[in-house]
């Protein structure tokens, strides 16, 4: 099967300059926008396209459901959905991966991509089906996959979604919704980027205690490799080199209660008792004494149990932090 010439010199492109921006770092991409896989121009429109992505301690989920709108004659359209893996030491796996149109699923075939650079992974394939447009009417399809993290530096997990091979079909993407689904017991929302360039974190609207949405419009992507990149940071910002609690703001001043958007209920309360084991407090809960217990080993000094603790021995900046924290817990209904 010949993909578009296009699609793969600039995959190409892509693929080179992936090995400078990764500078070093584990990287890669995985999971992409639906492609007409023949060689014609197609007058069939991406009306929306909405991306959810679950993000699970081991792996992340993706499924996204496309609204296409056809105002043609009826046509039998060859589409495939295309996985990508670049970077130094990339071993990116996706699994599980399901198909549906109309609410059917449907069988797929894989398919490899013609290729002509050196370095060749087991992730450069195609998954292709046929897919009928009905006459001017809205076709809905949709996909499924799980697949494992990316790295950067310092140390941040990355889930990457590839929405630029949108740009194949009629006019510019309708409508993209991301929605983003935290489940990961100790990361959170470090980056949003689009297109490389992008921060988008800030337009992120928080809709439940792990949740997150971004609505765009009339999306045009300039090349087939643009993607959206999440990159998560560890609850307490034990991201390295440095070892915690270099990063750490809670103890250096007050941070903007803003901030507390990113961390689920139940990661406010390890940050605010991240402030008291600094100290040496001794937990009386199972899980926080288990937690600082193990985490604590690598901190610099280690977290011991200091039997003399008193609420004296925080500071002020400290105190002002641990009751914002507080009072941002007891308002989370979620």
């Amino acid at each position: 099967m010949k993909i578009k010439k296009t699609v793969i010199l600039l995959i190409v492109v892509f693929f080179s300059t992936s090995f400078l921006f990764s500078n070093d770092a584990y990287f890669f991409m995985s999971g992409g926008n639906l492609i007409p896989t023949n060689e014609n121009d197609t007058l069939i429109e991406m009306s929306s396209e909405k991306i959810n992505i679950h993000l699970q301690d081991d792996y992340y989920e993706v499924t996204v459901d496309f609204t296409f709108y056809n105002p043609s004659k009826a046509t039998d359209l060859k589409v495939g959905f295309p996985f990508f893996q670049a970077g130094i030491e990339g071993h990116g796996k996706i699994w599980d991966f399901k198909c549906w149109t109309n609410d059917k699923e449907t069988d797929f075939a894989s398919e490899p991509i013609e290729k002509n650079w050196a370095k060749t992974t087991s992730l450069e394939y195609v998954n292709t089906r046929t897919i009928h447009f009905a006459a001017n009417d809205f076709t809905t399809t949709r996909i499924y996959y799980k697949s494992e993290y990316g790295s950067s530096a310092p140390s941040y997990y990355i889930a990457n979604y590839l929405y630029g091979t949108g740009s194949s079909w009629n006019k510019p993407i309708g409508s993209i919704l991301l929605r983003i689904e935290n489940n990961m017991k100790y990361q959170i929302i470090q980056n949003v980027i689009m297109a490389k360039s992008k921060y988008l974190k800030q337009q992120l609207v928080k809709t439940s205690d792990n949740s997150f949405e971004l609505l765009l419009y009339n999306i045009e992507p300039q090349s087939y490799t643009e993607y959206f990149e999440i990159e998560l940071s560890d609850v307490l910002s034990d991201d390295g080199p440095r070892v915690f609690p270099a990063y750490f703001q809670f103890n250096k001043k007050v941070v903007d209660t803003k901030e507390f958007k990113w961390y689920r209920k139940d990661q406010l309360r390890l940050v605010r008792n991240a402030i008291y084991a600094l100290h040496g407090y001794k937990f009386k809960s199972a899980d926080l004494d288990e937690y600082f217990s193990w985490v604590g080993k690598s901190w610099n000094p280690p977290y011991t149990i200091n039997p003399d603790f008193s609420e004296n021995d925080l500071s002020q900046i400290e105190k002002t932090n641990i009751q914002n924290l507080l009072e941002e817990e007891k308002k989370l209904k979620f």
